[in-house]
């Protein structure tokens, strides 16, 4: 491995660590994470990270924030016998404001 493959390596690491100390920061923001223990907070970081790569790979496809968030809230109120409208409600998500 060579000197540039080396520093190349070391900054994706250093960028991958800053990527994952400002998802933590914004998990540990959410009043739904007061409480959590180190151990479960770094499991929520976890989903959150692969949530945040999941909604940039459907822009990536194309689709809008709005377009996303309702196929989201549609699928979760299919798995709780719910409506879109209400999970995105009852998150205090208002489509509208969504690009």
């Amino acid at each position: 491995m060579g000197s540039l493959e080396r520093r190349l390596t070391a900054l994706e690491e250093i960028a991958e660590q800053a990527r994952r100390r400002e998802a933590r920061a914004l998990v540990a923001s959410l009043p739904e994470a007061r409480g959590l223990t180190p151990a479960e907070l770094e499991e929520a970081t976890d989903v959150a990270l692969v949530a945040l790569d999941q909604f940039a790979e459907l822009r990536r496809q194309g689709l809008s924030e709005r377009e996303i968030l309702r196929r989201d809230a549609e699928r979760i109120a299919a798995e709780h016998g719910t409506t879109a409208d209400q999970v995105l409600a009852e998150a205090g998500i208002d489509l509208e404001a969504c690009r």
